[in-house]
């Protein structure tokens, strides 16, 4: 039984996970200043309709991954 249980857990991996995954994309980026070509902290970098988000780290740049494949709207905001 043991086995059999195994094999199911392989066989879900192998199906169910690549399908979870199917059809997401990542974002990746660097905010900077137009002005100084400085990288910008602490910005966020939102998708918009959605709870995906992230904020620029101290080189300026962003990751957001697991973004449904479609036209999108991003929005950039900041403090100060």
């Amino acid at each position: 039984m043991p086995i059999l249980y195994s094999l199911k857990r392989i066989l879900f991996f192998i199906v169910f996970v690549p399908i979870i995954a199917f059809g997401q994309a990542t974002l990746k980026g660097t905010v900077t200043d137009i002005s100084n070509n400085e990288p910008l902290i602490g910005v966020n970098v939102t998708i918009q309709g959605t709870s995906l988000g992230a904020a620029t780290d101290i080189e300026g740049k962003f990751l957001i991954f697991g973004i449904p494949e479609r036209i999108l709207d991003i929005k950039i905001s900041c403090v100060g």
